[in-house]
């Protein structure tokens, strides 16, 4: 197992398919089965349970960003790992908790109180979610070959997503290879209540509020506030941080964003460059991006490493 796997069984076939998917758990994995469902787990995912008949169980492939201010809205006085977090987070504000969770982010949420199965997927879609459902069994999972091992899943070849995909035609953010298996979209909750799987949109940047400011530089202003608090959101506290640092706008904004980030000196910042010294000059006056990434790191605060 790469990740983790849920196993629902559905209908009068509950208690009979509890299990499939432990056989693919691995020596540093977890399992998680009641009546009818099996949870499974890797050391790249994490499993939260609460609460005694009925359970409230979830895993979560995720990392989240601003924990402090998810704990503190929740009125979580200690330190909580992801699943914890999106669970309490669930529990208070139920598939609603979406909308407020930042970060990337894929989990499945076994509601023993209603019996229902909740997924959700983070707005970007950079955590993969899975879904197939059948007569007898719905599985989730955030790898695809997971999802695909489970016996009963249809992994029979899906015509048109294979015709889309040697055409080059317009990529189905649903359809996968296997007939039975779809992807839940990105920003997207979905809740399997026993009998039928419903998909809901939770947000769409066609609804973001528009910014309405008086003149370039506050908008300057405002871009730089909003652009270094989102890379230090993204900071695990007390961890060294390595960025990558190509020389290009994007990498060295973020690089020099997280030097303003409070408490970070050379020893916590490193910086990974890819250089390519024995190419052709004629090649490497088209990509050679040294002296770009040279001017970052004359600004100090980080330790600079070339990769060859």
């Amino acid at each position: 197992m790469s990740g983790f796997a849920v196993v629902r069984a559905v209908g009068q076939r509950a208690g009979v398919l509890a299990g499939r998917v432990a056989s693919s758990a691995e020596s540093d994995s977890g399992r998680w089965t009641e009546p009818g469902i099996t949870f499974a787990w890797n050391a790249r995912a994490s499993f939260a349970r609460l609460g005694r008949a009925p359970e409230v169980a979830i895993v979560v492939d995720a990392r989240l960003d601003d924990r402090a201010a998810l704990q503190r809205t929740l009125g979580l006085n200690h330190a909580a790992d992801d699943a914890a977090l999106i669970l309490a987070a669930y529990l208070q504000w139920g598939t609603a908790c979406v909308a407020r969770i930042t970060g990337d982010f894929a989990f499945v949420i076994h509601d023993g109180r209603t019996g229902s199965l909740v997924a959700g997927r983070d707005p970007m879609g950079v955590r993969p979610l899975y879904v197939a459902v059948g007569r007898e069994q719905i599985v989730f999972g955030n790898v695809l070959g997971d999802v695909a091992s489970v016996p009963g899943v249809d992994t029979s070849v899906n015509p048109d997503r294979l015709r889309a995909y040697v055409l080059g035609e317009g990529e189905d953010r649903e359809s996968t290879f296997y007939r039975g298996i779809r992807r839940i979209p990105p920003a997207h909750v979905a809740v399997f209540n026993g009998e039928a799987l419903r998909l809901e949109r939770y947000w769409t940047l066609e609804n973001a509020p528009d910014v309405r400011l008086s003149n370039d530089e506050e908008y300057a202003a405002a871009f730089r506030e909003l652009f270094v608090q989102a890379v230090a959101d993204r900071v695990p506290a007390g961890q060294p941080v390595a960025s990558t640092l190509s020389g290009g706008l994007d990498s060295s904004a973020v690089v020099c964003a997280l030097r303003q980030v409070q408490g970070y000196r050379s020893e916590r910042l490193h910086a990974l460059s890819l250089v390519f010294p024995g190419l052709p000059q004629a090649d490497l006056r088209r990509i050679d991006e040294r002296g770009y990434v040279a001017s970052v790191v004359r600004g100090g605060g980080l330790s600079a490493h070339e990769v060859r």
